[in-house]
């Protein structure tokens, strides 16, 4: 029997540290790194930069005042590392800030979350700061006890932004996609419409209900890069999504499930508060045999469907994908929005390729 409600995606220290334990300890050079072991090698490399930030004017200062040194030299020199420290990474994360917010501008607002963007910029000034705190309190010999503190202060930002990179890739999403980068265009529908069904029903973007929704193009049209899309702003908006296959759903349906991945967790379909299908219908095979695989899923599976919102691509323009709609619709017992999508520009395509 197949139960399950949408559930919030909750993520607490306890789970944090399973995930922590995991990134350090199991992963290897052939395992696939989590978004979270990225996140966590990515601080370390600001915190790397200001500790290089503070050897630097520690070797200018033992060049021009060889050991013994004055207490005044020694004393410059750590006003230099604070001062280093703090002016690189504000001139760097300042630029990504200001490339970030250019890209917000495209059409599909709120596609890059301003928020997010600056507590970025302002969590890598940290780490690169602390670096530079952490070389400071050896070379001035202070009290190592504050070493106490700077690892307390290294782990504080670390709930935020774990529990986010854990949303992602518990999504089982092939590779991020910011709908902002996305070029592709839907016939029917507008950017409001697309963003609605990712935003959480509490965001200000999503002014009504939007439902579930068929993704309907040819091939190489930005399909899946727009599914994927839906579900990275999802994730990014605090909601539990899920990214699968059709196969993958029916094999799950029939209680096959496929082997977990080695060092994360993915969120149980049936518990997903939106649901994302992708390759429904491929030229493989024909909708109509599709269609009665949709149409033969169990009452129990139909139920769990209809819950949640679902996103269903397709592989065909929506004309000659009627029927199959015709089945979802049927199966989740309620209408869906049909995004037919174009076959996006040239530039479109090396913006694409260059996300995946």
């Amino acid at each position: 029997m197949i139960a399950g409600r949408p559930e919030p995606a909750r993520i607490g220290w306890p789970y944090i540290w399973w995930q922590v334990k995991k990134d350090l300890l199991a992963k290897e050079v052939q395992t696939t790194p989590t978004y979270s072991y990225q996140w966590m090698a990515c601080q370390m490399g600001h915190l790397t930069i200001g500790l290089l930030l503070g050897i630097l004017p520690a070797w200018i200062r033992m060049a021009l005042h060889p050991p013994p040194a004055p207490e005044l030299s020694r004393l410059w020199a750590s006003v230099l590392v604070l001062a280093g420290s703090v002016m690189f990474a504000a001139v760097k994360e300042t630029t990504d800030v200001v490339r970030e917010f250019k890209k917000g501008q495209d059409v599909y607002t709120g596609g890059t979350d301003k928020k997010d963007i600056i507590l970025n910029g302002l969590t890598a000034t940290g780490y690169m700061l602390l670096g530079g705190i952490v070389f400071w309190t050896y070379y001035i010999e202070l009290t190592p006890w504050l070493f106490v503190a700077e690892a307390v202060a290294a782990i504080l930002p670390a709930h935020y932004w774990l529990a986010q990179k854990i949303r992602f890739q518990q999504v089982g999403l092939p590779f991020l996609f910011r709908l902002a980068d996305l070029k592709t265009r839907p016939k029917q529908g507008s950017p409001a419409d697309v963003m609605a069904l990712a935003c959480h029903p509490e965001d200000k973007r999503r002014q009504h209900n939007p439902g579930s929704a068929v993704i309907c193009g040819a091939i190489n049209a930005g399909k899946t890069s727009l599914a994927v899309g839906i579900g990275t702003e999802a994730a990014f908006s605090g909601r539990r999504a899920r990214y699968l296959t059709f196969a993958k759903l029916l094999a799950y349906i029939a209680g096959k499930e496929p082997h977990p991945p080695r060092n994360t967790r993915l969120w149980a379909w049936e518990s997903a508060e939106i649901l994302i299908i992708d390759d429904v219908y491929t030229a493989a095979q024909p909708p109509e045999e599709v269609a009665k695989l949709i149409q033969g899923l169990s009452a129990d599976a139909r139920s769990c469907l209809a819950a949640r919102q679902t996103v269903w691509v397709l592989d065909g323009d929506r004309a000659k994908m009627s029927g199959l709609i015709a089945a979802i619709e049927g199966a989740i017992g309620q209408p869906v929005q049909v995004f037919d999508v174009e076959m996006p520009t040239e530039a479109g395509q090396q913006s694409m390729k260059r996300a995946a």
